[in-house]
């Protein structure tokens, strides 16, 4: 199957990879292939080498991208790119690796009279351009291919770059390639479905019911994956519905995103794993503003009828816990096995709000039906 979203063409479903030849010539004759170390070891590598040497596509080799890929990365790739007459880069793995990428297409393209590189991320001066840029993905989870943000690291800080100069010419989506283990995998099923929730509270009914179906899909992934990690109508469901929620964003830009971003990259956490520690603390606190479409969530969800819409929340949230428990993610900070002491909950916050939460969710999760 394959759809179109702004002018990033998407190719998804089983054995999508054939179409990679074809997507590259389309759009340059020498990739710099993009990649970490999973690709590497899961076979993605060989398989992407293989099939651009027989339909005769030189390309060049750039390895050892790390999660929150560093600004270093980049000028490492433009240099590599440059050397080896590449005019476009093709990102292979997940979205830290799509990160670097994009960062190399826009080094391909700048003009050094401009001022310097990294100038752009802290917002001194504006791409003029950049090499197109694609993707081959193993995670369904990040959004990166629909997307114009850029994110780096340097001197220890995230910087992000947005541009539609970013955004992705193309990106293949094909199950077959995301053969994870267990435990990668329910981060991806969980980071889609919080970013799901987190729209859903602010969406309107006919949206709603459409968060609503994704979610009920995503849990139904879960289960059938827990089963058998290797499921292929699972594992097509979970890129599918990865993909159609990454084509709407989301309307609420809270604590929830904000924390979890930090808690991943101060505390090495996946940003799965983060955002399920956060996640139950944070929508406890939602519950009086949002209790009529909890409630809703509940009873669609999980077949809750109850009268009382904060009880219902409360139970439909219950409910969830359990169900992200049998997935073996955290549902609170001591779940991941981090001990975090009072300081660097402080250290963590922004604010006192995201103080009040982080102190929350330090504490062994409990179900809460009856607890008011």
């Amino acid at each position: 199957m394959k759809t179109e979203h702004s002018n990033t063409k998407i190719s998804i479903g089983i054995n999508a990879l054939q179409d990679l030849p074809d997507l590259i010539r389309a759009h340059g004759q020498h990739p710099l292939l993009v990649h970490g170390h999973r690709p590497v070891e899961d076979g993605l590598l060989e398989k992407v080498r293989v099939l651009l040497t027989e339909a005769g596509i030189p390309h060049t080799d750039l390895g050892q991208i790390l999660p929150n890929p560093k600004f270093s990365s980049v000028k490492r790739g433009v240099r590599k790119a440059q050397e080896e007459g590449c005019d476009m880069i093709l990102s292979l793995g997940g979205g830290s690796t799509l990160q670097c990428a994009k960062g190399i297409a826009y080094g391909l393209k700048f003009d050094k009279k401009d001022g310097k590189l990294w100038d752009m991320w802290e917002g001194k001066i504006q791409p003029k351009g950049a090499a197109p840029v694609a993707a081959v993905l193993t995670n369904p989870a990040t959004g990166a291919e629909l997307n114009d943000e850029c994110t780096l690291v340097r001197d220890g800080k995230q910087k992000s770059l947005h541009s539609p100069y970013g955004e992705c010419a193309f990106a293949v989506l094909d199950p077959t390639l995301s053969m994870l283990p267990y435990y990668p995998t329910m981060n991806q099923v969980f980071g889609i479905f919080s970013y799901i929730f987190i729209r859903y509270l602010a969406s309107n009914d006919a949206d709603g019911q459409k968060d609503l179906e994704m979610m009920q899909s995503l849990l139904e992934c879960a289960k059938a994956l827990e089963v058998n990690i290797e499921d292929p109508k699972a594992r097509t469901s979970l890129f599918q519905v990865g993909l159609e929620a990454h084509q709407f964003k989301q309307t609420i830009q809270g604590d929830l995103n904000k924390l979890a971003d930090t808690l991943s990259y101060q505390c090495s956490l996946p940003r799965g794993t983060a955002t399920s520690a956060l996640f139950f603390a944070w929508s406890r606190q939602q519950i009086p503003a949002f209790s009529q479409k909890l409630a809703l969530f509940a009873k669609t969800l999980f077949g809750i009828e109850e009268a009382d819409e904060a009880k219902a929340s409360q139970q439909g949230l219950d409910a969830l816990m359990q169900r992200v428990k049998n997935m073996k993610m955290a549902v609170c900070i001591p779940d991941t096995g981090l001990v975090l002491k009072k300081h660097q909950l402080k250290a963590l916050a922004a604010d006192h709000d995201q103080y009040v939460l982080l102190k929350e969710a330090n504490q062994p999760a409990l179900v809460q039906t009856n607890k008011q």
